[in-house]
């Protein structure tokens, strides 16, 4: 057996000591006050519902710092179901056409998609020229918030948009984690490929949902320094670049995926149900083993005797009154018995 959080020992330990001088103090007041007035001194039972009581409250504060067994490997079931959320990061993506700007917006998305698919295994990648890894497939929707966050902050004002090359990664990257290339893509992005695109390869058993993110009528797009001050927007030739949703990308790679659909996401629009129902029922649902390494709780070890001794010290400290209960249970007394009639009252009288 060890412990988790042996950080707290000291702390516990000072609490401890204080609690025990406390209890003392205050008893030997107590009945010294008894012996004076009434006479009475204090007896073993007492003494011994002392020391349960302190023990039982020391054992509850050692419980405090999570005893743990050694580690054991088990096999678990975990979701099959994978998805990998794709998000375009490029400068692109930095334009206000939709509110607060398309990168809040599908870092938005990707939240409250993630929510809605708890219990599935999601892996968070983010790619402009190229991708990068932000979450590896995971069930902690609250690590995922914590890097979407972090994700709505980027400054890309001068990346391109390699989005073909990012979903044929992501298909390898199934191929990586698992026996075959099955699971979900869902790609955030305004459809502007901007790096140099390749054929797309996709299997019939991964599952593409494209999300338009912008408007047909584009935007400006903002520079901003490391501190959110803004100091002007992207120019070319002296003229301020104006991005644009490019509709045509969606409809050309829905058309050209075996099992794909896309959507238009404007500034009040969440189509996280949408995408979440055209995944299920693509997917084949299921559970699959995974080996995993746990450390198991041994808290009851010591809590279970710990509540025993303070069970213990209210009974040796309310012994009396226990006793007296026990003798009413164990030696009942019958009611007054009925006196028998004298025999005088039983002869029958003559005539």
């Amino acid at each position: 057996m060890n412990f988790n959080q042996l950080t707290f020992w000291p702390a516990l330990l000072v609490c401890f000591l204080v609690f025990i001088v406390i209890v003392v103090l205050l008893e030997r007041r107590f009945f010294k006050i008894v012996r004076t007035y009434w006479f009475y001194n204090r007896s073993f039972f007492s003494y011994l519902s002392t020391l349960c009581f302190i023990a039982g409250m020391g054992g509850l504060l050692l419980s405090l710092l999570d005893a743990r067994g050694p580690e054991e490997k088990i096999k678990t079931e975990v979701p099959q179901d994978r998805t990998i959320i794709l998000i375009d990061t490029s400068a692109s993506m930095l334009a206000e056409d939709v509110k607060p700007s398309r990168l809040q917006k599908a870092a938005l998305i990707a939240k409250h998609f993630a929510r809605k698919a708890a219990g599935q295994q999601l892996s968070i990648v983010a790619f402009a020229e190229i991708q990068k890894k932000i979450v590896p497939f995971t069930t902690d929707i609250d690590l995922i918030d914590a890097r979407l966050d972090s994700i709505k902050t980027l400054r890309n004002q001068y990346g391109s948009s390699a989005l073909t090359l990012a979903i044929q990664e992501s298909i390898q990257y199934f191929q990586e984690t698992g026996s075959e290339a099955r699971g979900n893509i869902l790609v955030l992005t305004d459809g502007e490929e901007t790096a140099e695109g390749i054929n797309l390869k996709v299997p019939k058993e991964v599952h593409v949902a494209l999300v338009g993110v912008g408007t047909e009528q584009g935007g400006r797009i903002p520079l901003d320094d490391s501190r959110g001050f803004r100091f002007g927007y992207k120019k070319d030739k002296g003229r301020d670049v104006i991005t644009k949703l490019n509709e045509k990308f969606f409809e050309r790679a829905a058309a050209d995926m075996p099992s794909a659909k896309y959507w238009i996401a404007n500034s009040y629009s969440l189509p996280s149900e949408e995408i979440i129902e055209f995944f299920k029922s693509e997917n084949v649902k299921g559970d699959q083993q995974q080996d995993m390494v746990i450390k198991p709780v041994l808290m009851e070890w010591i809590v279970v005797p710990s509540v025993i001794l303070l069970v213990l010290s209210f009974f040796f400290k309310n012994l009396k009154v226990f006793s007296l209960g026990l003798l009413l249970m164990i030696a009942p007394v019958r009611a007054q018995e009925e006196a028998p009639a004298p025999s005088c009252l039983l002869r029958p009288l003559s005539a």
